[in-house]
């Protein structure tokens, strides 16, 4: 069995590609309750298994610009403080058979992020499918690349057990970047690869004259497996020149110019603003794992 979260605008748009990719027993989405509607509709479409819960830890005129926040406000939040907890006890029960979760959310944005932070800070593995900044987006590209910059360590520098996948989709818009995720063999057969909770035990790092080097496979129109640092310097280069290096793909080109140097049961009340609330009806965290 297999557990694919959605997570903020991005993942719950991209999820539920990921989770027919690879023939998820379960999506669940977790972003706003208007930024749900596309993702739920995705996963009707797509004949899957789902489920869902509003949150409201972003900003109101743009979640992008308050990571700080968003995170300061999951850490706080009720109800994905209840998430956590049954993402826990669900997690453990893959790991039963092998297998590990799939968090889906966007480097630079705000709630998927800051849900993905509480989420993986409490379990050993979980396989992270995310994507850059997009270079087009409304948001100023250096704040995006801060952002990012910040959530790379945040989530994938601390979980260094957690196999990463980080598609550069520049300029891609979501019905593109589902199309990918669904048509890419090496893409999709990298996923599936790393929710086998085998494969991906020693897929996050090596050790190297006796450091640990975190890695992640990043795919360009292929998958390379390259160090998380390089990914890192890309993105500081973006945030203190940001007005000027306006094209992630000229960015990222350094990436993939050379070979890597490596082998390779309760009902919870939503905390959320009186602008979002939903019944308790609506959701039942519970219901979420029941595979």
């Amino acid at each position: 069995m297999t557990v694919v979260m959605g997570l903020g605008t991005l993942g719950t748009n991209v999820a539920p590609a990921v989770g027919k990719a690879i023939g998820a027993d379960k999506v669940v989405l977790v972003d706003s309750k208007d930024g749900l509607q596309s993702g739920i509709k995705r996963c009707k479409d797509f004949g899957l298994e789902f489920d869902y819960i509003p949150v409201s830890i972003g900003s109101a005129t743009g979640a992008h610009r308050d990571y700080s926040k968003a995170k300061r406000k999951a850490a706080r939040s009720s109800t994905v403080l209840q998430l956590r907890d049954r993402f826990v006890e669900a997690t453990k029960e893959l790991y039963k058979s092998d297998k590990i979760p799939v968090l889906v959310w966007g480097l630079g944005g705000a709630t998927g992020a800051s849900v993905s932070y509480v989420l993986s800070s409490s379990v050993p593995y979980a396989l992270h499918f995310t994507v850059l900044p997009d270079p087009s987006s409304p948001e100023p590209l250096r704040l995006l690349a801060e952002n990012a910059l910040r959530q790379i360590n945040d989530v994938f520098m601390r979980n260094e057990r957690h196999p990463v996948i980080i598609g550069n989709f520049a300029r891609m818009n979501v019905d593109e970047i589902i199309n990918t995720v669904i048509s890419d063999h090496e893409l999709y057969s990298t996923i599936k690869r790393m929710v086998d909770k085998r494969q991906a035990q020693n897929a996050g790092y090596i050790r190297k004259r006796g450091k640990k080097i975190r890695l992640a496979f990043f795919w360009n129109d292929n998958i390379v497996k390259t160090k998380i640092s390089k990914i890192k310097d890309v993105l500081l280069r973006i945030s203190k020149s940001g007005d000027d290096l306006t094209d992630i793909d000229v960015a990222m080109a350094s990436i993939n110019s050379e070979e890597p140097s490596i082998s390779v049961d309760f009902n919870i009340k939503s905390d959320d603003s009186s602008n979002n609330k939903s019944k308790d009806s609506d959701y039942d965290i519970d219901s979420f794992f029941d595979l």
